[in-house]
Parts: structure tokens; C-alpha cells; sequence
């Protein structure tokens, strides 16, 4: 599962050209660069770094400088606010792209006695900003089914998960993969999904995909093109249980 806070080491600190007050600093393992202030860090000192994406809790005053630019907030039709985040994005100080935020390991007491096991995502109240927002918008869009994005439970323990670790976390990896037969693929932009059958959860009697098949059956042409179930196939068709777990109205094609 993707990790968005963690603590580091700093590799390098360099100062921007053009700026008295902005350094760079790299981190050892990664490959991002994330803009400091000037001479806020050295090579060595541990720090707390925060990935593009990671969603800060707003209450926390250790992210109140971010909050004129970074805060994100969800409002009902009233305007009463239901969520707020600080949103940690990709910007570009002076000329240099900076990715994430680091900050002072000083400041996170929390994480002194952080145990094997533990995260600091868990500890530090990080999530993805893509969650809270899916989460939010299946909240707040009352023109959805009623029972939509709803959560029916945890994800099953017995699924790993499909989550690949993002290469900038993976610096030592041309030394790891050396003389290893590896294949290079790539990782389009989109949502991903897993499915999975749960027979506790079928229709009673023969499916729901068997009915809708007999009744198509029952109207198709003996030649000629295809034409759609009539209006009565389709009224007699037996509806999807609403206990399926795909949820999804079935429609006979045209």
C-alpha cells in the first residue's frame, strides 16, 4: 500500500539560484526534490516527508502556514463545511519543481517511539487526497441511487493489494535490479478496481445473468439482424436482485 508520510534522511541541500531565502534538498532512497526554506536543512539531518497527494489533517496547527494556499474544503448545499484537508501538489518556486513537503523530525514527538508495525500515516492522520475526495463527492451528489459509494465493509484481507510503489521511492533500484531479468511496463493515468465473487451474496434460485439471457433467447430473430427484447420481454425480464454485489442495472443490448 502506498506510503505517503514517512521519515527520511537528507542526502543534499543546495541553494536556489536567484533566491537568499529557498534551498533544494534531496532525500537518501528517493528521487524526489522538495524547496526549503534557506539552510533549514543539512546532509544528515531526519526529517518527516509528506508525498504529493497526501490530504494533512486541517486542525493541526503544525500545517497552519499551508492552509492559505493548500487548504481544500467540502460545503452541503448550505454551505456548512463537512471536511476540510491540507492538499500537499506538485509547484514550481523560482524555476525548480518542487514534489511534497519536508519537515522538521523535531516537530512530530509522536514519531520518537514510532514501533515495527506502525505507520506514519496512521500516527500523523495522513490519507489520499483521492479517497477523502471520492468519499466526499459520493456524500455530497444526492442525484446518485440511493446506496451508492456506499462502504459495505473493509477490504477483504485475503486480496492483496495492487498498489505499485512509485519509482521515486525506489533510488537504489538500477543497483537491486543489476543482472536481473526484469520487464519494463507502464502505468497509464485512471482508476484502478479489484473484483471479486461472493457466493454468500447470490441471488436466490438461478442467476440473475441466466434469467436475463433466457428471456433475450426468447425474443431473438431465427434470421435476419438482431433486434432488442420487446417492452413486454423486458417488463417480464426479472429484475438484478438488490442483494447482487455488482449493484449495476442490467440493459439487453441493441
Amino acid at each position: 500500500m502506498r506510503k505517503l508520510a514517512s521519515i527520511v534522511t537528507i542526502a543534499t541541500s543546495e541553494p536556489i539560484a536567484d533566491s537568499d531565502r529557498l534551498d533544494v534538498v534531496t532525500m537518501k532512497g528517493k528521487g524526489w526534490r522538495v524547496v526549503t526554506g534557506r539552510s533549514e536543512f543539512k546532509p544528515g539531518d531526519t526529517a518527516v516527508y509528506f508525498e504529493i497527494d497526501s490530504a494533512l489533517p486541517a486542525d493541526d496547527e503544525r500545517y497552519a502556514f499551508l492552509r492559505d494556499r493548500c487548504l481544500r474544503s467540502w460545503t452541503d448545499k448550505h454551505g456548512r463545511v463537512l471536511m476540510q484537508a491540507i492538499r500537499i501538489r506538485t509547484v514550481k518556486m523560482r524555476g525548480v519543481i518542487s514534489q511534497g513537503l519536508v519537515m522538521p523530525v523535531s516537530l512530530f514527538p509522536e514519531l520518537a517511539a514510532i514501533m515495527n508495525g506502525e505507520d506514519e500515516d496512521d500516527i500523523l492522520r495522513v490519507r489520499h487526497y483521492d479517497d477523502i475526495d471520492a468519499e466526499m463527492k459520493a456524500t455530497l451528489d444526492t442525484s446518485r441511487p440511493q446506496g451508492f459509494g456506499r462502504r459495505e465493509g473493509n477490504f477483504p484481507s485475503w486480496i492483496p493489494k495492487i498498489d505499485e510503489e512509485r519509482i521515486q521511492n525506489l533510488a537504489d533500484w538500477p543497483d537491486t535490479l543489476k543482472g536481473v531479468l526484469w520487464e519494463v511496463t507502464e502505468k497509464a493515468d485512471g482508476s484502478s478496481m479489484t473484483v471479486f465473487w461472493a457466493p454468500s451474496m447470490r441471488p436466490a434460485g438461478r442467476s440473475a445473468c441466466a434469467a436475463a439471457t433466457s428471456s433475450l433467447s426468447a425474443t431473438r430473430p431465427t434470421s435476419g439482424g438482431r433486434q432488442p427484447p420487446s417492452t413486454a420481454s423486458r417488463a417480464n425480464s426479472p429484475p438484478l436482485d438488490a442483494k447482487s454485489p455488482s449493484r449495476a442495472n442490467w440493459s439487453a443490448p441493441a
